[in-house]
């Protein structure tokens, strides 16, 4: 994670890192602790010196699309990223609400014996639409990490998306309007290896410094918030964190 955060350029004043791959991660760097964020995000010391970083996780965030996937089927499963990336809008005519608690809450609940759920189902909804419910579930759970902290919340201005899940395109562009903050795609996919690299590079002065290399790794903006999106994921973050304690006392009640 450390770095994955040096190579999406986390430390940069205002930017966030999201990296979804298996999981999804959350992550922001700071010069000083932030008793805000204690409790709420996990913190760590950064690869960087006298840095820190907090990291706010879904446990299964590309992995609750693979697990969808695995459950329609072989042929369904290859043809389904096609199909997602095929779609040019993302349909706001959809009721699906998925909770991606498939191992857990991560952050800020801290709660590893929630279950997911996935509400809204009719007779019409297909598989389009639970896919693409999935990946809004993951934007919004990683919402409600940064949400918990406000002091860290109202410092970002872009936030830069790595990570398998980049391959899905719509993902981003949920990204952008359910934060309402601007996107930009890494383009390298494994940015933890990206920035271990960068790591061993300046110890040997192949580079003489992070900075010019990392921002040559990060091009324009992929998505600017749309107004129209931004207002229904505003709603439909409401009605996400309104259910996720009932979610979370299911979990515990089933076990029972």
């Amino acid at each position: 994670m450390a770095t994955t955060a040096l190579a999406t350029g986390a430390g940069e004043k205002g930017t966030l890192s999201l990296c979804v791959g298996t999981a999804a991660q959350l992550l922001f760097c700071l010069e000083e602790i932030d008793p805000d964020i204690l409790g709420k995000l996990y913190l760590f010391s950064h690869c960087l010196p006298d840095k820190y970083f907090c990291l706010g996780t879904v446990p299964t965030g590309g992995s609750s699309v693979q697990w969808f996937a695995s459950l329609v089927g072989d042929k369904a499963m290859k043809r389904l990223p096609a199909k997602i990336n095929g779609l040019h809008d993302i349909p706001l005519n959809r009721n699906t609400l998925f909770y991606p608690f498939l191992m857990g809450t991560g952050t800020p609940s801290f709660d590893y014996q929630a279950r997911a759920a996935l509400f809204g189902l009719e007779m019409n909804t297909d598989q389009k639409d639970i896919a693409l419910s999935i990946m809004e579930g993951v934007a919004l759970a990683l919402k409600s990490s940064l949400k918990k902290v406000p002091s860290l919340e109202k410092d970002v201005k872009r936030i830069i998306m790595s990570g398998g899940g980049t391959r899905l395109t719509l993902w981003p562009q949920i990204m952008g309007n359910v934060f309402n903050i601007p996107v930009q795609v890494s383009e390298n996919v494994d940015t933890a290896a990206t920035g271990a690299y960068l790591l061993g590079a300046k110890a040997i002065h192949f580079i003489d410094n992070y900075d010019d290399t990392i921002n040559t790794t990060t091009p324009e903006a992929k998505c600017i918030p749309d107004p129209k999106f931004v207002s229904h994921y505003s709603k439909l973050y409401e009605l996400y964190a309104t259910f996720t304690d009932a979610v979370e006392k299911y979990s515990h009640w089933s076990e029972r």
